[in-house]
Order: C-alpha cells, then sequence, then structure tokens
C-alpha cells in the first residue's frame, strides 16, 4: 500500500463527500443562459439544476426545484427580477438570489438588496469572480462590488434614520394626542 495510493483514496473520498450546489437560472437571453450554463458545468460543485426565460417560468421552477441559490437578471419580459426576487423569497426563504445583469446601477443594487437578493453582479464580470461571488453567497457573504460597499453603508444608514426619525415622530403624535 503506497503513500500515492493512499492520497488518491482519501481524495476520492473527499470528492464523493462534497456535495453540488444547485443553481437555477433565470435570464431571458438564450444565448447568454446557455453561455453561462456551459461555463458552470464545468465546475465539480455546481449542479445546473434549471433554467427559465420569463419571471413566471422561473417561479414555477423555482418551486419545483428549491435550488439552494438563483442567478436571475432583472430584465425579464413579464415581470422585474426585483418583484420576482420578493416573490420567491417569500415562499421559499432559504434561497439565496444572485442578480446578474446588464445594469450597473447602485439604485437598482440597493433595490436587490432590499428585495432581498445576497449578490449584484453585472454581466461583464469575468467567470472566476462570478464563481467565487456563488460560492461566497453559499457560505453567508454578500456578493457585491467592493467599491461599491461604502456607498451602500450610507444608504442604509440613511435609510435608518429615516426611519428611526418616523417612528420618533409617530410616538411624538401618539404622546400628543393621548394629552388631548
Amino acid at each position: 500500500f503506497s503513500l500515492c495510493a493512499a492520497f488518491k483514496k482519501i481524495m476520492v473520498s473527499h470528492f464523493q463527500q462534497v456535495q453540488s450546489l444547485s443553481i437555477l437560472l433565470i435570464d431571458h437571453q438564450v444565448l447568454f443562459r446557455e453561455g453561462l450554463i456551459s461555463m458552470l458545468q464545468n465546475e465539480p460543485d455546481i449542479e445546473i439544476v434549471g433554467e427559465a426565460g420569463t419571471a413566471r417560468e422561473g417561479f414555477e421552477k423555482a418551486i419545483e426545484l428549491k435550488p439552494e441559490l438563483i442567478l436571475m437578471e432583472i430584465n425579464l419580459p413579464d415581470e422585474d427580477g426585483f418583484k420576482l426576487t420578493k416573490e420567491i423569497l417569500y415562499q421559499l426563504p432559504q434561497i439565496k438570489i444572485v442578480i446578474l445583469t446588464i445594469y450597473n446601477s447602485f439604485d437598482f443594487m440597493i433595490t436587490a438588496l432590499l428585495a432581498g437578493a445576497k449578490g449584484y453582479l453585472a454581466k461583464n464580470t469575468p467567470i472566476k469572480n462570478v464563481l467565487a461571488s456563488i460560492r461566497a453567497v453559499v457560505q453567508g457573504e454578500l456578493a457585491l462590488k467592493r467599491s461599491a460597499m461604502p456607498t451602500i453603508l450610507e444608504e442604509f444608514i440613511r435609510l435608518e434614520r429615516a426611519v428611526s426619525l418616523y417612528k420618533i415622530g409617530e410616538r411624538n403624535i401618539n404622546i400628543t394626542s393621548g394629552l388631548t
């Protein structure tokens, strides 16, 4: 029993224990879907369980297949990806959704995060970064451009302050109305 045989046995055992990450791809562009699928299917830890070209089809497949992660375009022919994200997460809150889009917009990124997405990537992101982002999201991280993080943090702080001020105002109204 050689050292090489022992190493090989350990490696085979390890890879048999690795479970594939199930992914559903929702995008209206067939060529993009096919290209991304061909790149992702070469990864030993990734399994493409389905694809959809519309929001309706994507919702139905999400419910049926229950993937761990969904890669979704926001520009879909029958409904926007933000609304679809909310609908899917209402039914299946355990699913992670990453928006993969042509829109490199800060406002869209914030809207996606508020809808419940765990990532927002531009379609011109190199595949190695897409793969790293997918794996990071599954581990509980957010997949966003590092350069956007300070602006996103500022926006969420601004929103939190607005909510706090609203609650303070609401409390003052309740106190005032109780005095009359």
